[in-house]
């Protein structure tokens, strides 16, 4: 009878990991958009198309957009809805968002992390006391209030100073079931909403970068393989205990 001695177990172990896991990082950053010269993305993994930004239509026109002067996306309060409430539910009923769709090739599929982006405003005027707020949804859960990923708040300053961008960089975690093995076009949008009103208040996007990683995606043979090595492994194990 073959011996099977720990070492050529370990090996069994080792080898099959190495198949679960052989499917490597291709890349931390899936998909990157600093906006410097239009809205298409600055960089991207090989394995896929990062499709460049648009304009939802309740923002959309010349109040919204690309900023050719600070090179990110703006949005003037005077366009977003009307009526001032910060809720995801009313920015969704107005289409006030910024949307990106990620196309993964065939064969692989994409393990997300997170969505981060800087985020804050200007503005112009004697304002305080106000609010922006921006939202992260996508088309895996139907753009819906209810299945809302994230968000992230700037508050306006007293007064002092119009320019307050960036504020910071928020980051919205995806580690969630929905975000692993996804394969296709997906489709993510930040709606955005603030309680101003005025054309002299601004949002400001900036430096959006989609985290994870692209893997291959294994063969069914590849599956057949790491349970065999893996029944074997166990196998020899017992008997090597008995």
């Amino acid at each position: 009878m073959m011996k099977i001695n720990k070492s050529t177990l370990t090996g069994l172990s080792i080898a099959a990991v190495g198949l679960m896991t052989s499917a490597s990082l291709s890349a931390q950053t899936i998909a990157q958009y600093t906006f410097a010269s239009d809205l298409s993305a600055t960089s991207s993994d090989a394995n896929v198309t990062a499709n460049a930004f648009t304009v939802g239509a309740g923002i959309s026109g010349a109040d919204a957009g690309r900023s050719g002067s600070s090179a990110s996306l703006f949005a003037r309060a005077s366009v977003t809805d009307s009526s001032n409430v910060i809720s995801s539910t009313t920015a969704i009923n107005a289409n006030d968002y910024f949307s990106f769709t990620v196309d993964v090739n065939g064969g692989f599929e994409m393990d997300l992390t997170s969505l981060q982006f800087d985020l804050g405003y200007t503005r112009n005027g004697s304002f305080e006391d106000k609010q922006f707020r921006t939202y992260l949804l996508s088309d895996i859960d139907g753009f819906t209030s209810g299945a809302l990923i994230g968000f992230d708040t700037v508050d306006v300053t007293v007064n002092g100073g119009s320019l307050q961008y960036p504020n910071g960089t928020a980051t919205i975690s995806l580690a969630g079931a929905q975000f692993q093995d996804v394969t296709g076009s997906t489709e993510f949008r930040l709606y955005i909403a603030d309680n101003t009103g005025s054309s002299d208040y601004i949002h400001r996007i900036d430096n959006v970068t989609l985290n994870g990683a692209v893997v291959v995606v294994p063969e069914p043979s590849t599956y057949a393989l790491m349970g065999g090595l893996l029944a074997l492994g166990s196998v020899m194990m017992r008997r090597r205990r008995g």
